[in-house]
């Protein structure tokens, strides 16, 4: 794999980083010269895509006059972050952008998604996944639509265990009326929305009938982090080839004030229900 997958830790710990250089009215290229190291490096390590070694954090700290305690606090994170995960079994697969955003999912606590076309991919089947990924993909080898696919499927694992993941899902009537993979695997997938809604996944379904809305041809997700983190929110933004992730504070404002807005425009929970279920028996 190329560069590291970024993850919660890494993130955490660069923006620290940035914001301590930044109040010492230091730039990256000063950061740089003092380490030794390329100002990209840098930019990258403050970004979370760039691993610090232990002594490039200690020199760092140093440089900075950052308290022991506090470097101490810096190195734990470090290490943490730099731990193997279960997305470095991907490789190329989570390289770039998409891994970034799978890494921050895997760290997150809740996550709010809106999807106008598709069933979002931490609800998707593993046979609705399959034929969406072929059908975005159809230059791959089988046996790279197998890793795609199963790639999705391991992501679903956050949905169980002692500490799910918070899952908010606002979908378009139009997605669920898309006949992706045939009737058959459609309706496998309407049966397994419908049967998802627990105490940490809620399912609501957005009426054709709305009319516009603020995210009307979107596809967006919502990251946010426990209290513990001490992280702000951040958005994916889904494109043909791949993901944008946004972090600045205005930008998230105006999607979450998108996904509030689709939300309470969105169907209830029985009438959501009804909604999927009368899709499902039309197919």
């Amino acid at each position: 794999m190329g560069n590291p997958t970024l993850t919660v830790g890494s993130w955490a710990l660069g923006r620290r980083l940035r914001e301590i250089r930044e109040s010492q009215g230091l730039t990256s290229t000063d950061v740089a010269r003092r380490l030794k190291l390329s100002q990209p490096t840098v930019t990258r390590a403050e970004s979370g895509r760039h691993r610090l070694t232990r002594p490039q954090l200690a020199k760092l700290c140093r440089t900075y006059g950052i308290p022991d305690a506090e470097a101490a606090e810096l190195e734990r994170i470090r290490q943490a972050a730099a731990e193997p995960n279960w997305l470095q079994d991907y490789g190329s697969l989570v390289d770039g952008p998409v891994g970034d955003v799978f890494g921050l999912e895997s760290g997150a606590s809740v996550v709010s998604t809106f999807e106008s076309i598709l069933i979002p991919g931490l609800l998707q089947t593993e046979r609705y996944a399959r034929a969406v990924i072929s059908a975005a993909s159809p230059y791959i080898r089988a046996t790279e639509v197998d890793r795609r696919v199963d790639l999705r499927m391991a992501r679903k694992r956050r949905l169980t265990g002692n500490n799910p993941l918070t899952v908010r899902a606002v979908i378009a009537e139009a997605a669920l009326c898309q006949l992706i993979g045939g009737p058959e695997v459609m309706r496998e997938q309407l049966d397994a929305l419908r049967a998802m809604e627990h105490d940490h996944i809620l399912v609501r379904v957005l009426p054709s009938s709305v009319g516009a809305h603020p995210a009307l041809g979107s596809a967006f997700s919502i990251f946010e982090f426990s209290a513990a983190e001490g992280l702000p929110p951040v958005v994916c933004v889904d494109t043909i080839t791949s993901a944008l992730i946004v972090e600045k504070s205005h930008q998230v404002a105006a999607y979450t004030l998108s996904f509030d807005v689709v939300a309470a425009l969105a169907a209830g929970e029985r009438e959501s229900v009804e909604l999927i279920d009368h899709i499902a028996r039309s197919l």
